[in-house]
C-alpha cells in the first residue's frame, strides 16, 4: 500500500477496472478524501480508512502514473536490486541532512555529500560508486512523486498484445472455419474489410481482389518467421496475398 495518495491516482476494484475511483484530493477531510466515481459520473467523499483497509487487502489497486507493473518489495528475490534500492535511498537522506543542516541546495548538498563519501571511502576499492548526478535528480523527482527509485529486471519489456483480442479471435475463426477445412476457398473479400475494421490500420501484405477479378485461383505459402496464428500460413487470392 502506498502511504499517500495524489491527484490523478486511480482506485482501481480488483475485478471492475470500470469502476474506479480517481483521486481528486489526496489531502485528509475529516477522515475523507475527494475522488471521482468513473461509475457513477460524480465527485464525493469516502472513507480514508476503508480505502486504505481496501488497498491493504487487494481489493483495491493503486494505479499511479508512471508507475512500475512490479515493484520493488515484489521482486525480493534480486538481491543486487534491493541493496541498489537501499543505497540510493540512503544517500538521499544524507544530502537531505546537509541540505537543512547547512541550507544549501540539493545539487550543493549533493556535491558535499559526494566528496565526504569518496574521503570516507577511498582506500575501499569495492565501495559502491557514488551516484551521478543525472542519477541523483532521476532519483529524487520518482521520490517525489511517489513512484520506485528503481524498476528492476521484471519490469522491462513491453507487454502490451500487439494484436486487439476482437482481431485474434476473428483471425482464429476465420482459420478454422475456411483454413482448416477439406475444401478450402478462397476468402470473401468482406473478411479483410473486417480485419481492417478491427485493427484500425491498414494489414501488412493484405489484400484480396474482388471474386472473378483472377484466374491465379488459391494456392498457400508458408512463412518462416511467423508466429501464432500465422504459423498456418499465408494464401493467395488471384495472385494477391492474403494473411498478416
Amino acid at each position: 500500500m502506498m502511504s499517500d495518495l495524489r491527484p490523478g491516482d486511480r482506485l482501481v476494484p480488483a475485478h471492475r477496472p470500470e469502476a474506479y475511483w480517481e483521486v481528486l484530493d489526496g489531502r485528509s477531510h475529516s477522515g475523507t478524501i475527494h475522488v471521482f466515481d468513473a461509475l457513477e459520473r460524480n465527485a464525493q467523499f469516502v472513507e480514508e480508512a476503508e480505502v486504505r483497509a481496501e488497498l491493504s487487502a487487494g481489493t483495491l489497486v493503486l494505479r499511479r502514473q508512471g508507475m512500475a507493473r512490479v515493484g520493488i518489495a515484489a521482486q525480493h528475490e534480486d538481491q543486487a536490486l534491493q541493496a541498489r534500492a537501499q543505497w540510493l535511498y540512503e544517500v538521499l537522506r544524507r544530502i537531505e541532512v546537509l541540505r537543512v543542516e547547512l541550507g544549501l541546495s540539493f545539487d550543493a548538498a549533493a556535491k558535499r555529500a559526494r566528496e565526504q563519501y569518496q574521503r570516507e571511502h577511498a582506500d575501499q576499492a569495492q565501495a559502491m560508486a557514488f551516484p551521478s548526478r543525472a542519477t541523483l535528480y532521476r532519483t529524487r523527482r520518482n521520490q517525489r512523486l511517489g513512484l520506485p527509485v528503481l524498476k528492476g529486471h521484471k519490469n522491462k519489456g513491453n507487454l502490451t498484445p500487439r494484436y486487439p483480442p476482437a482481431l485474434v479471435e476473428f483471425i482464429q475463426t476465420i482459420i478454422n472455419e475456411q483454413y482448416l477445412v477439406t475444401a478450402s476457398r478462397c476468402i470473401d473479400p468482406a473478411v479483410f474489410a473486417q480485419v481492417r475494421l478491427l485493427k484500425h490500420k491498414p494489414q501488412r501484405g493484405s489484400s484480396c481482389p474482388a471474386p472473378g477479378a483472377g484466374a491465379g485461383g488459391c494456392k498457400s505459402r508458408s512463412n518462416p518467421r511467423s508466429r501464432g496464428w500465422h504459423a498456418a500460413g499465408s494464401r493467395t487470392c488471384g495472385g494477391e496475398h492474403i494473411g498478416p
